[in-house]
């Protein structure tokens, strides 16, 4: 499956989204957990990029039991509130319907207000809190995209 400037990972793909990553979360991943939710047994990783082959954002994913959630998306700072990680998110919708995967499930900082707009755009629901669950204490808030039945 390929839309527009999004692929699924490739290994040489580790340092751009590392760069990325440094950038856009405030308790960054390491390259090995990285490395391991883009190409790791049951994960699904995803790129946006652009010409040529710069990447500019990318998707991380864990495929559950006819599940699939969310584990890390950013986009490059630059490429922010231009569509780039909408595109990921039908990518994967997409990816989930042609497996009949039943719903996309993720978690987001509370205080991320831009993330919470993002994927209520994309159709997901609130459906809880997880308490003091980042390290900082920040609650996560909980949400799910219902797909097929």
């Amino acid at each position: 499956m390929s839309m527009a400037g999004i692929r699924e990972f490739l290994e040489k793909d580790l340092p751009a989204i590392n760069a990325i990553e440094q950038a856009s979360h405030p308790d960054p991943w390491s390259i090995p957990m990285l490395r391991e939710s883009c190409i790791g047994e049951g994960y699904l990783g995803l790129v946006s990029e652009e010409e040529p082959e710069a990447v500019i954002g990318f998707c991380c994913a864990r495929m559950l039991v006819g599940e699939m959630e969310i584990v890390n998306l950013a986009v490059a700072p630059a490429w922010r509130r231009k569509g780039k990680a909408l595109g990921m998110i039908r990518y994967l919708i997409d990816y989930c319907l042609g497996r009949h995967l039943h719903r996309v499930l993720l978690e987001v900082r509370e205080s991320n207000s831009a993330a919470l707009l993002l994927y209520k755009r994309a159709g997901f629901l609130e459906d809880g809190i997880r308490k003091e669950y980042y390290s900082n204490k920040e609650n996560a808030v909980l949400m799910s995209l219902k797909l097929c039945q």
